[in-house]
């Protein structure tokens, strides 16, 4: 028996898994990152399963922040760790590596770390872990390859057992639409996001029903539906700022709508109403900033 196994012979890597997401508050990396900075040197710490995961999670809250830098040189500091004895943390090291490297616009290394990290999770039979890393295939260029792997997902996601996976199933739709809208396919575009909407109602996620209402809008605008689009997206930011939620989407698509009407003055404002909020927000994709300096200079900023 090692000195890991007398420690803590009940952790499994999946147990794991469940644990250490528990402890993530998704709208404050900052705090999360304390969080697991704190845990890391508890009664677990001894443990190789355990203390991997715990340090790709820091290193997402680093990525997060925008501390490139720092994330990588925590996922050097798992990379020590995990091996064939820690399969759930060598898939979340290789899910994290990939997102790092996504966001800093190294595509290739990242897609071939989503693909290790869902071959991986393939091996011990982990939905969530495959629709994880399916997922992050499904939102990267080319985007008919990234089509195939968001059905891919979405068929792991809906037939699995596992309720956690299949609570992915409507961000899965969401992506899929906007791979159609990437491609000019409103039609579909249109009939992933009322899949998308469809599933968060199911699991009365309100704010992600209102995320799919607003993508709905923004595939009216890019049809042409103008004044639909701005109305309804009008609609949209008071339900969103009602609920104190996260407000730069829907302020970015009133602003573009007003743009695509030629309504340039009124749009302005709009823009940097955006840009100030999606600038601050954690999950703004870090490799589209081309897209946030937009709506700085539209915003005159």
């Amino acid at each position: 028996m090692s000195e890991n196994e007398e420690l803590e012979p009940h952790i499994s890597g999946m147990s794991v898994l469940e644990e250490i997401d528990a402890l993530w508050d998704y709208n404050d990396p900052s705090a999360s990152e304390r969080t697991f900075q704190r845990v890391l040197h508890g009664p677990n710490a001894n443990n190789a399963e355990f203390r991997a995961q715990v340090l790709t999670q820091i290193a997402r809250c680093q990525i997060l922040q925008r501390r490139m830098d720092d994330g990588h040189a925590t996922l050097d500091q798992a990379a020590q760790i995990v091996s064939d004895q820690t399969p759930i943390a060598h898939i979340r090291y290789w899910l994290e590596r990939g997102r790092a490297w996504n966001d800093s616009g190294r595509v290739a290394d990242a897609t071939a770390a989503f693909v290790e990290a869902f071959q991986r999770a393939e091996a011990v039979n982990s939905d969530l872990l495959c629709v994880d890393a399916a997922h992050m295939l499904g939102v990267m260029p080319p985007y008919d390859m990234a089509m195939i792997w968001n059905q891919r997902a979405i068929a792991i996601a809906q037939r699995s057992a596992d309720s956690r996976a299949r609570r992915w199933t409507g961000t899965l739709f969401m992506n899929m639409g906007v791979n159609h809208q990437h491609l000019q396919q409103y039609p579909q575009a249109e009939s992933a996001f009322v899949s998308a909407l469809s599933a968060f109602e199911q699991i009365e996620n309100s704010a992600r029903v209102r995320l799919a209402k607003l993508c709905l809008s923004k595939n009216l605008r890019l049809s042409g539906e103008l004044e639909k689009a701005l109305s309804k997206s009008s609609t949209l930011l008071l339900e969103i700022q009602s609920e104190s939620e996260p407000p730069g989407y829907a302020f970015e698509e009133i602003a573009e709508c007003l743009l695509a009407m030629g309504r340039n003055e009124e749009s302005a404002p709009i823009f940097a109403q955006a840009y100030a909020a999606l600038s601050a927000y954690p999950w703004f994709p870090p490799n589209e900033n081309e897209r946030l300096l937009r709506m700085k200079r539209l915003g005159g900023m």
